[in-house]
């Protein structure tokens, strides 16, 4: 498979030396002409990096890119990939690069290769110009990379029929990035940036991307460095085991009249599949998924003994449906464990590492319960927290038992107090859901990494403008009602209000400030492989010691707080972390059934 993306990027003449007048760069496939902006960076998109993954191609690995004759135009975004039911298009396997005055073969640049959020349902490589990469490209004098990928069954549906036909199910959109990294080593030298100096960074399920690739043999190689912005590396409901992923594959495939047991063999199953519009698999609604399920099973159930055997209390649903159903899969080939374990066990890539989370990371998810579980409201009640903890870990999806989801409920529910957050119970919740999913995995993936001798970085993206939002930022009022939530951070990245609209919605002094702290600190780390730099004068920011791996105890467990007054705070949520630790183990309170 690697053998067939490294030809990617070895069809077709090359030349060197970029024509800065014109924009002019001769990639692997063919001439792409971009355009130089107002600020002298040359921008590039559109650029395809591997065949279209349409017809035969759909559900396959990416194919080899299709050169083409004379110059083409690379102006305008190529198309985003299939989502929401009604957006995109399936020819959607293009990036864009952003090269900054001053890069050049003679004087390459470092490489930041960006991967989008989206909980791999949506999302593309320009998010409507929230990832405008020119602002980050400029300060930091760094190439910025972004790439589509393939999503929701496009990108991850697995089948054992495109197992056996392909040595591997349900790893598209990641297989997909991985191409992309593969052109990026055999092009990006052409357009100035430097191949050996790659710093692979994603947020949200961007962030799970780049774990994935840390752990993935096959993506060793590809990235020298890497930064995952609220990611985890451990969780079933997106990291999917096998066994579910294949049955609610099954059932779904067999809902829009692809019946593996009807068709009865694995090339009309697919041809079936191949022929289907490219929205036909889309989750239609809430509950949609897990009905559709509860009705096979009732009527015999799909693909044989097996599924038609599962139990209803074991229904081969995802826990986050019907919001987000699809996830890189634990097939055995391309992962064959949780990227944490395999991090855990010295089976992965060792680079020098970023993570870190937002400070109130949870508040965006609580606005999701009621879509998720069932019987909860907005604002929660005292009893959503314990609903919402039996939903996640009750039995099904890769869980182990009702009972077990139970003592986990309870305890959670003891552990976190409404009167520690001045009696609400919205707070309550989101305190959970960032300890649980954001903030306790990202310590758990400093240890695993530091332990193995990678170089590692912690941070807590805390602003008090997005804490306490002032008069000036008044016009953030997504700040003011969830603080710094979810994805909140990449308005620091790149550097940009977002929608950029003149009065309505801009940049205060203060967020401009600590955009060019982020900024400079992520420069550098692209640069250097560690965010200390001399040249931007910053405060010092301590790597992560693990405190476990440290003789006689102790550790080093400090993680650096982005604001406005940059400090390091020791210990960051260690007695809530430790408490997950303990209540969920090595499994993160998800275990093998009963």
């Amino acid at each position: 498979m690697l053998a067939s993306l490294l030809h990617i990027a070895h069809v077709g003449a090359a030349s060197a030396q970029p024509d800065v007048a014109t924009s002019v760069v001769n990639t692997t496939l063919g001439l792409v002409r971009g355009y130089v902006d107002a600020h002298r960076t040359r921008v590039f998109r559109g650029i395809p990096f591997a065949a279209a993954p349409t017809g035969e191609n759909r559900y396959r690995p990416p194919q080899p890119g299709v050169p083409w004759k004379g110059v083409r135009s690379a102006e305008l975004p190529g198309f985003q990939c299939p989502q929401l039911g009604l957006l995109g298009h399936e020819d959607c396997l293009f990036l864009h690069v952003s090269v900054p005055s001053g890069c050049s073969v003679l004087a390459p640049c470092p490489v930041m290769f960006y991967v989008y959020g989206g909980g791999f349902i949506l999302g593309d490589d320009g998010e409507y110009g929230f990832y405008a990469p020119a602002e980050l490209a400029r300060s930091q004098r760094a190439v910025v990379i972004a790439t589509n990928y393939r999503l929701n069954h496009l990108g991850f549906l697995a089948l054992p029929a495109l197992m056996r036909e392909s040595g591997t199910a349900g790893n598209w959109g990641m297989l997909d990035q991985r191409a992309a990294l593969v052109w990026t080593q055999h092009n990006i030298r052409r357009f100035g940036g430097d191949p050996g100096a790659v710093t692979l960074f994603g947020e949200s399920a961007g962030g799970m991307s780049v774990c994935w690739h840390l752990a993935s043999a096959g993506s060793r190689g590809l990235f020298h460095r890497a930064i995952i912005e609220s990611g985890l590396c451990a969780l079933p409901a997106f990291f999917q085991p096998t066994y579910d992923a294949f049955h609610f594959a099954s059932a779904h495939a067999a809902k829009v009249g692809c019946d593996a047991t009807k068709l009865g063999t694995d090339a009309a199953l697919l041809a079936c599949l191949r022929a289907l519009p490219a929205h036909a698999l889309h989750t239609e609604g809430p509950g949609s998924n897990r009905s559709a399920v509860e009705a096979l099973l009732a009527a015999g159930g799909v693909g044989g003994g097996l599924l038609s055997a599962l139990p209803p209390s074991l229904l081969s649903v995802p826990p986050l449906s019907p919001l987000m159903d699809w996830g890189p899969v634990i097939d055995g080939v391309e992962m064959v464990e949780m990227p944490l374990e395999a991090l855990r066990k010295g089976r992965g890539n060792y680079v020098p590492t970023i993570v870190g989370n937002n400070n109130d990371e949870g508040s965006l998810f609580v606005l999701l319960y009621p879509l998720i579980v069932h019987g909860t409201s907005l604002p929660p009640k005292p009893s959503d927290l314990g609903r919402a903890m039996r939903h996640i870990f009750g039995p099904g999806w890769g869980n182990s038992t009702a009972s077990r989801a139970e003592e986990i409920a309870a305890a959670v529910e003891a552990e976190y107090l409404a009167v520690d957050y001045g009696g609400s119970e919205y707070w309550r919740n989101a305190a959970v859901l960032r300890d649980f999913i954001f903030a306790c995995p990202a310590r758990r993936l400093a240890r695993a990494l530091d332990t193995h001798g990678a170089s590692v970085w912690r941070y807590r993206f805390a602003p008090q403008f997005c804490a306490e939002p002032s008069l000036s930022d008044a016009e953030w009022v997504d700040m003011q009602l969830l603080h710094c939530y979810h994805a909140s951070e990449l308005y620091s990245v790149w550097g940009h209000a977002w929608p950029d609209l003149p009065l309505l919605r801009q940049f205060g002094p203060r967020m401009r400030q600590v955009s060019k702290t982020v900024q400079a600190y992520w420069g550098s780390f692209a640069r250097e492989g560690d965010p200390n730099s001399a040249a931007e004068a910053l405060p010092g920011w301590p790597r992560f010691r693990a405190a476990t791996a440290v003789a006689g105890g102790g550790g080093g467990e400090e993680t650096q707080v982005l604001a406005e007054h940059l400090e390091i705070q020791a210990g960051y949520l260690a007695d809530k972390c430790d408490f997950w630790d303990a209540l969920c183990g090595p499994g993160d309170c998800f275990g093998p059934r009963s």
